[in-house]
């Protein structure tokens, strides 16, 4: 056998045309691209991914309120100084036992003034017991004399009744 006999010959079957038309002519479709543009492109869509990463990381750095809300401010009160503070104002700082536990209802009232007055003022108010280290953009409670605290909390619009604890 020779090569010649190995090989078949292969015959496709006549395919009739459709009706109406002939056969759909293939169109080719080429796409041309300048180099630059490209590249242009290309370097503008990764410098906006760049910006766009930093931004949002370190977007926390520009002390904005976020979408128009108020951030609270942060006050640290130091219960012990405060308490040093109306008992001296009291005349009761080297007292007895006894009599400084007969000021504790009023120290208490006069602690709830004060938290109001900061609550007004739109402060959130730490125990300094708590806190470990205290920024210079915190505000520190001091003590405030019982007249010119109950002035404030008036100028304020603030409610009398400080013998029960509020929330908001």
């Amino acid at each position: 056998m020779t090569d010649k006999d190995d090989k078949k010959e292969i015959t496709l079957p006549e395919v009739e045309a459709p009706v109406g038309g002939g056969r759909k002519a293939v169109k080719k479709v080429t796409l041309e691209f300048e180099l630059e543009k490209v590249l242009k492109i290309a370097a503008g869509a990764l410098l906006l991914t760049i910006v766009g990463i930093y931004g949002y990381k370190y977007i926390s750095t520009f002390k904005m309120p976020t979408f128009g809300t108020d951030t609270p401010r942060i006050a640290v009160m130091n219960v012990s100084e405060i308490r040093d503070d109306f008992l001296r104002q009291n005349n009761l700082k080297n007292s007895d036992e006894r009599e400084i536990a007969k000021l504790e209802p009023e120290f208490r009232i006069y602690t709830r003034k004060l938290m109001a007055l900061y609550r007004l003022n739109g402060f959130l108010v730490i125990d300094s017991a708590l806190t470990f280290s205290i920024p210079s953009s915190v505000k520190i409670v001091t003590y405030i004399d019982g007249d010119a605290l109950m002035d404030e909390l008036k100028s304020l619009g603030s409610n009398e009744n400080f013998n029960e604890v509020t929330t908001q």
